[in-house]
């Protein structure tokens, strides 16, 4: 039973990332493409959360090297996203990817703590 939820939450997931990606492709609505990217985010989000919460991704994502390596590409990669990409979008891109890189970083701090 539990490997048939893993492998729903990962389908939803892997459904909510691909709807976020072509969604612009299939509604020639502004207001409804907006809607509907929203709408996959925040599905592909719920079952990330509820995914990443299972025994064998939980254990990888808390690892030190995962962890160091999600810190420093995110850092990277936001800093980047500020600096080369113009207007609101790099800002926020900038701001979400600096929101995962601090994440991280607290993980390895309440890491090395305990």
């Amino acid at each position: 039973m539990k490997t048939l939820v893993s492998w729903v939450l990962g389908l939803v997931f892997v459904f909510g990332l691909l709807g976020t990606v072509s969604v612009s492709h299939l509604i020639f609505d502004h207001t409804q493409e907006t809607m509907a990217s929203v709408t996959m985010v925040l599905i592909s989000l719920v079952s990330g959360y509820f995914l990443a919460r299972r025994e064998p991704i939980r254990s990888f994502l808390s690892s030190r090297p995962v962890l160091w390596f999600l810190f420093l590409f995110n850092f990277a990669a936001g800093a980047l996203a500020f600096l080369l990409v113009g207007g609101a979008a790099g800002l926020m891109t900038g701001i979400g990817l600096g929101v995962v890189a601090l994440g991280a970083a607290s993980g390895l701090v309440l890491r090395q703590a305990s």
